[in-house]
């Protein structure tokens, strides 16, 4: 900054710039200089895209299945999405991912230590996607997130500034039913 600017912004302000710069930077986003965090204070499309792709990755909750040993399907629910991988073989895989704004509905059905997840989706090829001989608690555990989150979508709720551990507790309770 020239000397005209620095007259002009008391010192208090510019270590708050610099404090917000940090922040920014910190997570993951750069600005060209200090009159941009003066001039925008709007966030552009750009820097909008990384946090979201950097919040989006914050898995909240993966399991994988007990039974084959060597070829365990895995489903793991994140902030926007929901993937399911089932593998066949050595090194192949079948991976299906969905917003979770797309899913239909949710259904689980557990028995005395397994239980199986049954998803639909308008998206998925034959309507529903099934993940079987998931552990009990995982089954119960991802239902009642899933149906969280669709509840949550659904009444239009921003659970972007919500920390994950407090998130998935929050969405956790939502989706469990009274039956539970």
């Amino acid at each position: 900054m020239n000397n005209a600017t620095e007259a002009w912004y008391p010192h208090y302000v510019l270590d708050v710039i610099q404090a917000i710069k940090r922040a920014l930077i910190h997570r993951g986003l750069h600005l060209k200089n200090n009159e941009d965090l003066t001039k925008a204070t709007e966030i552009t499309p750009e820097e909008k895209l990384m946090y979201t792709t950097k919040e989006s990755q914050e898995t909240l909750l993966t399991a994988d299945t007990v039974f084959p040993f060597f070829f365990r399907d895995t489903i793991q629910i994140d902030r926007e999405k929901l993937t399911i991988v089932h593998r066949s073989s050595f090194r192949t895989a079948n991976i299906i991912s969905v917003q979770i704004s797309d899913i239909l509905s949710v259904q689980g059905r557990v028995g005395p230590l397994f239980g199986s997840l049954v998803l639909s989706s308008k998206y998925f090829i034959n309507s529903i996607q099934t993940v079987d001989f998931l552990r009990r608690r995982d089954v119960l555990k991802f239902q009642r997130l899933i149906q969280g989150s669709l509840i949550a979508h659904h009444e239009e709720i921003d659970c972007s500034s919500i920390e994950k551990i407090q998130l998935v507790a929050l969405l956790t309770d939502l989706g469990q039913g009274a039956t539970a």
